[in-house]
């Protein structure tokens, strides 16, 4: 197997040939759990995407690969079921021209595995039929066929002619395009080898021609949102209303632009992509972390040692800041505490005797996305505890809520205080989450969290490396995009980070503690297929290179937050 630096090289399923896919981690917060997957169009490698995919990389992880055929994956076969069969378990797609219908053709026979379609200038069919005649005349694609055979050099830069052409920054375009040409094609191009070199292109004009979306498109499961250009040479604007009526339910957009969408309306495009990722972006992300927890509610407390001694600890600075205020504020025994306090992600409820207990503490609410969780919770205190008086009492007082952090089902300035331990971490738009809370917490409420920072289980992480380039280990937020979102909404009254070690004999003990409190992967971009007996001796080895006379070690990074929602102004 060929590694490259950040890239991963799947291990083909139908193909003798190796696909080469190159993966890159969101720089900021991502909005998204699951990977994009670019896919360019004919004649261009993997850099088409240039300056539009450095902006995307802002906000969503992603994987780019040159199309089959094409620069270092030339010698993969132009066949969607190989692709696939190398291509992320499950992701969002964004194509463009020739990349958006093989990405359309993914979705139509793989819809379990493409969650949402975005194609930016890709036709129903390339080129004209009599059932579609809204595309490239077939006289004039088979003149560009004869023109790549006799000479492939002068066709690359007539095709990238017409793909600039239609808009007023025509000659910009073409400058940004010239250089993601074929990058691994150079030496052919300029050394003479032109048979090899027509032929991989016509290979690539072959599988253009014969691509057919109509039924495809008329078919799509799943969102799908489709961009063209009004001004666009290879894509008649006709195409446009023939598509709509195709599918009804597709979000379609024209802008004034030429076929390199991406290039002449970059910042339009990433914004409408950015606001169709973040429709509903949640449900999968927040499924899969409640499916994980509600499975770990039996077993959690049972080796939830960092999560109740962060939460113990975080207990402590809440009950010491109650009664106690900023020169600011008036002091916390006023009107607002009689207010219930919320525990956010409260779990199996192992904090909410203790909250309880606190004098100026009239009602707990807990609430949770997981409800396997709640349901131990409220059997825990209704069943184990009935016999305690003491736990009894206390907990009389308490609720219990299924809810998501970022969509509390709670009425605004309802709370009087917030506790939340190791919970906000699964929260997908950690500014949307802080928001919320300002909603729904009272002038002067105040709040004491605890949740994870990017250094968070960096051995595992590290010893993944070695392994592949996939993603296994879940990313979290750095501090400062953590105190900017906070800073929105509330004033912060302390933001502290540390660090808290755990350590086990072995690999397996140690992922049997992760997997026992639900804290295992949700993240996308995972390989498709079991660990492996090759995979997880390498990841063991890796792993052990780590270890301390203690043990393997395992290190979390914790952030602690003291927040108050200032006064009416």
């Amino acid at each position: 197997m060929n590694t490259q630096q950040h890239s991963s090289t799947v291990v083909p399923q139908e193909s003798s040939t190796e696909l080469y896919i190159h993966y890159r981690a969101a720089t900021e917060q991502a909005i998204l759990s699951e990977p994009i997957v670019l896919l360019g169009g004919w004649g261009f490698s993997r850099s088409v995407w240039g300056a539009f995919l450095e902006r995307l990389n802002t906000f969503c992880h992603l994987y780019t690969l040159d199309l089959p055929g094409f620069g270092e994956n030339r010698h993969f076969p132009q066949n969607i079921h190989c692709l696939m069969q190398q291509l992320p378990e499950r992701a969002v797609y964004v194509g463009w021209s020739l990349g958006g219908m093989i990405a359309t053709q993914l979705a139509h026979y793989y819809p379990q595995r493409v969650s949402r379609l975005v194609t930016l200038a890709s036709n129903a069919r390339f080129v004209a039929c009599d059932q579609w005649p809204t595309a490239m005349e077939s006289q004039v694609f088979d003149g560009f066929f004869r023109k790549v055979s006799e000479s492939p050099q002068a066709a690359i830069h007539t095709f990238q002619g017409l793909v600039a052409q239609g808009s007023r920054q025509a000659r910009q375009t073409l400058r940004t395009l010239k250089g993601s040409v074929l990058d691994d094609h150079t030496e052919e191009l300029n050394g003479g080898f032109n048979g090899q070199l027509s032929g991989q292109l016509q290979d690539g004009l072959r599988w253009l021609f014969t691509l057919d979306n109509r039924q495809p498109l008329a078919s799509l499961q799943m969102p799908s949102l489709l961009f063209f250009g009004s001004g666009d040479q290879l894509v008649p604007i006709e195409a446009v209303s023939a598509i709509q009526r195709l599918n009804h339910n597709a979000d379609v957009h024209v802008l004034p632009s030429n076929h390199a969408l991406h290039v002449d309306a970059e910042t339009e495009v990433l914004e409408q992509i950015r606001e169709f990722l973040s429709q509903g972006r949640y449900s999968f992300h927040k499924q899969a972390v409640a499916s994980s927890f509600s499975r770990a509610a039996e077993t959690y407390d049972e080796v939830a040692e960092l999560q109740q001694h962060v939460g113990t600890q975080l207990m402590a600075r809440f009950c010491s800041r109650i009664g106690e205020a900023p020169d600011s504020l008036p002091a916390m025994d006023l009107p607002v505490m009689d207010l219930p306090v919320m525990d956010l992600g409260c779990g199996t409820g192992f904090f909410i005797p203790p909250l309880c207990s606190i004098p100026e503490v009239s009602n707990v609410i807990g609430v949770d996305l997981a409800e396997g969780m709640l349901r131990y919770a409220r059997e825990r205190y209704t069943k184990e505890y009935a016999d305690d008086d003491r736990v009894t009492n206390l907990v009389q007082n308490a609720s219990w809520l299924t809810g998501d952090a970022e969509q509390l089902p709670l009425s605004n300035a309802c709370l009087g205080g917030v506790f939340s331990s190791l919970a906000i971490q699964w929260c997908a738009n950690v500014d949307q989450l802080f928001g919320e809370l300002n909603r729904v917490m009272a002038h002067g409420a105040i709040g004491a969290l605890a949740t994870l920072g990017p250094s968070t289980l960096w051995e595992l992480r590290q010893a993944w490396l070695d392994v592949d380039d996939y993603t296994h280990v879940n990313r979290f937020i750095e501090k400062e995009s953590l105190f900017s979102s906070v800073s929105r909404h509330f004033d912060i009254e302390a933001l502290e980070a540390h660090t808290h070690t755990l350590y086990y004999p072995n690999l397996r003990e140690l992922s049997r503690a992760l997997k026992s409190v639900g804290a295992h992967n949700v993240n996308g971009g995972k390989p498709a297929g079991l660990m492996g007996k090759d995979r997880l001796k390498k990841l063991e080895n890796a792993y052990e290179l780590l270890r301390t006379p203690s043990g393997l070690p395992l290190t979390y990074e914790i952030y602690e937050l003291q927040i108050v929602k200032p006064p009416k102004r």
